[in-house]
């Protein structure tokens, strides 16, 4: 449910500027998907407030190493719903990692994005299903970094603003990247951070637009935006 920050912090900064590209990885991947498809914040926002794809887990016990103790799907069926509705204006990436070799990472760009990439970008292991693509076992793209801006630097963004939804991430030096993260950290409980609730996504949304706030206060936050 990170993603919820995301939302409200793209809700304050989309007023200041537009992107050129979008790059997502974990539950980012979604959030990016939909603004490189030209959802507006208020299209970001009515999702996760009413349909997410996490309203309903559904636990289980899975029968092979691959497999998560969430049923995926209901989630697969919305993120199968994204890609079919969704007609991308502008470029995305979307970041996933090897498995088991997390240290490999991969960007998969703009026209080659399917609903699998975007179930691949939100596996956890263990807590959701390891999409098999290619013949490759793909895991969570947030894993080992939340928030990979190398992905930016390689797809040639010149100056990268990255909304983190932790309070650590964005390793290695990428030359004019800005982050923002929460003021206040987000908690990594299990039920908090996996199962929806309306109350809790209102809150980290107006967290995101708080911080957001905040972020612009920097003058030199604004001149680089602008």
């Amino acid at each position: 449910m990170f993603g919820a920050y995301q939302v409200g912090a793209w809700k304050v900064l989309s007023q200041h500027f537009q992107p050129d590209m979008v790059i997502g990885a974990s539950i980012g991947s979604l959030n990016a998907w939909m603004v490189a498809c030209g959802a507006s914040p208020q299209d970001l926002e009515h999702h996760w407030l009413h349909e997410s794809g996490m309203e309903r887990p559904i636990f289980r016990f899975p029968s092979r190493w691959h497999l998560g103790i969430l049923d995926p799907g209901y989630a697969h069926h919305t993120m199968r719903r994204m890609c079919d509705e969704g007609h991308r204006q502008m470029r995305v990436g979307i970041v996933l990692r090897r498995f088991p070799n997390l240290f490999r990472s991969v960007v998969v760009e703009d026209g080659d994005v399917t609903w699998q990439h975007l179930a691949a970008s939100c596996a956890i292991p263990v807590v959701f299903d390891l999409p098999l693509i290619g013949g490759v076992r793909y895991a969570d793209g947030g894993l080992l970094d939340p928030l990979p801006l190398f992905a930016a630097r390689d797809m040639g963004a010149a100056q990268i603003l990255g909304i983190n939804c932790l309070s650590w991430g964005g390793f290695g030096k990428v030359s004019g990247a800005l982050q923002l993260r929460p003021a206040k950290r987000i908690s990594f409980r299990p039920s908090r951070a996996l199962q929806w609730n309306r109350g809790r996504v209102e809150e980290w949304i107006a967290m995101g637009e708080r911080d957001a706030a905040r972020f612009l206060t920097d003058p030199e936050h604004r001149r680089l935006l602008t």
